[in-house]
């Protein structure tokens, strides 16, 4: 873990850098929909960007407006794409409420100066560690980043060094930084708390067998089908949801620690009503909308909801602990090295060698 003191100017320096990475992950374009269908922005409607999944912001959506009777507009994509968005569109915003899959990309925006500090009473059924303390963004739910095997596979206790050195060379898969925010935030995390290995840990595991994906369903299929039988920095509420539907996977979370990805809810100071967007918010709070965010196994922000059971099955990991100047300063730089070092970088295999 990075402990040492940033320089006074270091972070906001970096802005640009920042600003480069988050709108490298935007990669594809994503059509606007209200709750499915394509439509014409409407001034009094709640104009939703969110990242998934999809059925859950949707199903929102739509119990928002039966409701409140407030209509409701979404852009739904990767956290890359939304802020890709929101820079081609700060001339002419459109977003009222932005949901992220990660909070460095939460901070950026506040430290821009685009979001609205939210005066809405959530109670104290959450952890407050989770929201920014200036009140600029609230964690709706969280997920964590492990390590998937195929059944019958696993061996634990595993460390994140064990499948990096994996003698036996078996054929994992790591889903792309540039594609998804979780992976990214992965690396960044991994960045933070291994300062010294990172590049050798990774140019190691490329060689012993890891490829780079696209997004997480792609390397989730890829695991399902048996093409590989490891995938690093899995995002568990997917795997839980693959889990659920009877596939033979485990989610493993290193003993050492795994980053938890909180996924926060911000309104944006341009929004065409504050009101309407922070009742959006308090509605995301709710003991109903937190349930169903539990049911698609996501760490729910209320306390007093319960966990799904595949949560529940696969533990309580430890997590590490990473300081949001730190992230946001390392972001930029740790996914270009990513990018050009270790995704794209030609690698020589090594021969794997025998054993169980």
């Amino acid at each position: 873990m990075i402990r040492r003191p940033l320089r006074r100017g270091m972070l906001l320096s970096d802005r640009a850098r920042s600003a480069a990475a988050l709108v490298m992950l935007g990669l594809l374009a994503v059509s606007m929909v209200s709750c499915g269908r394509a439509v014409m922005r409407d001034p009094d409607s709640v104009m939703v960007y969110s990242a998934g999944p999809r059925p859950l912001i949707e199903l929102i959506c739509r119990r928002f407006t039966e409701e409140t009777g407030i209509r409701t507009e979404l852009f739904a994509a990767t956290t890359g794409q939304i802020m890709a968005r929101l820079e081609a569109e700060r001339f002419n915003p459109q977003a009222d409420v932005v949901i992220l899959a990660s909070r460095t990309a939460a901070e950026y925006l506040k430290r821009r100066g685009w979001t609205h500090p939210l005066t809405i009473d959530i109670g104290d059924d959450t952890d407050p560690t989770w929201h920014d303390a200036d009140g600029h963004f609230l964690a709706t739910s969280a997920a964590t980043v492990g390590i998937a095997f195929k059944r019958g596979l696993e061996r634990p206790p595993v460390e994140w060094s064990d499948v990096f050195a994996d003698p036996l060379g078996r054929p994992k898969v790591m889903p792309s930084p540039s594609r998804s925010g979780t992976s990214g935030d992965f690396v960044l995390g991994y960045a933070l708390a291994n300062p010294e290995t990172i590049w050798d840990d990774f140019s190691q595991a490329r060689q012993h067998g890891l490829e780079i994906a696209g997004a997480n369903n792609q390397a989730i299929t890829g695991l399902m089908l048996g093409t590989y039988d490891i995938m690093l920095g899995a995002v568990d509420y997917l795997i839980f949801r693959q889990i659920e539907r009877g596939e033979p996977l485990v989610m493993h979370y290193p003993p050492s620690g795994v980053p938890l990805i909180t996924r926060p809810v911000a309104v944006l100071r341009t929004a065409a009503s504050i009101e309407r967007a922070e009742q959006f918010v308090a509605w995301i709070f709710s003991d109903p909308m937190q349930q169903e965010i539990s049911n698609v196994h996501l760490m729910p922000a209320r306390r007093s909801i319960p966990l799904s059971a595949e949560r529940q099955a696969a533990g309580s990991p430890r997590f590490l602990e990473i300081d949001d100047q730190a992230a946001l300063e390392l972001m930029a730089p740790t996914l270009r090295r990513f990018q050009y070092s270790v995704e794209r970088a030609v690698i020589v295999r090594a021969s794997p060698r025998s054993g169980s």
